[in-house]
């Protein structure tokens, strides 16, 4: 069976686990590890055949796992943006990785956003410099209605930090907390 990816996304998904496998069978110590996973994902972003969806994802995954959260959220993000666009097209990459990708990006997006609205400067920033790398890195394979509608989500995620970061500068309404805590009730 011929694989949907392209060759150096196999070898690049493979490079954190050839790492860590040489590194157990030599007793290199943890840290060589991190670094092997690091230079694994250096390579992988200087790779332009690697920016799609699934790749971002799991690179986002792995930066996670490395406390790596900024560069995390950043290609979480990127990698949402083009998982959406290609969905709009009706890519059959993503259409056959739709169930794990989606089990992927459930997990660690929850992760990720709890982690992006905890600072709505942070969020904001983070989808400013996505979108600007979507810019300047476009999918080839995607049509460019398929991209705008891709954005359409980040564009609106990130108007809506902007609004409640103003409503809460500006002493508007804050946002309530997802489990407020239990009200007391008043004796009678």
């Amino acid at each position: 069976m011929r694989s949907v990816f392209p060759e150096g996304a196999r070898r690049a998904a493979a490079a954190p686990a050839r790492a860590l496998l040489i590194a157990l069978l030599l007793g290199v110590t943890l840290p060589a590890i991190a670094h092997a996973q690091g230079a694994a994902v250096a390579a992988e972003e200087a790779d332009p055949a690697l920016q799609g969806g699934a790749t971002l994802i799991r690179r986002a995954a792995r930066l996670w796992g490395l406390g790596r959260k900024d560069d995390a959220m950043f290609w979480f993000y990127a990698g949402e943006l083009r998982v959406h666009a290609a969905q709009a097209a009706h890519h059959p990459q993503v259409l056959a990785l739709s169930p794990q990708l989606s089990g992927q990006m459930d997990t660690l997006g929850q992760a990720v956003r709890e982690y992006g609205q905890s600072d709505a400067s942070r969020l904001i920033a983070t989808i400013d410099r996505v979108l600007a790398w979507d810019d300047a890195n476009p999918d080839p394979a995607l049509p460019a209605e398929a991209a705008r509608q891709g954005r359409a989500d980040l564009l609106a995620l990130r108007d809506k930090a902007r609004a409640e970061a103003a409503q809460t500068r500006g002493g508007g309404p804050a946002r309530l907390p997802d489990n407020p805590p239990p009200r007391v009730p008043t004796p009678m």
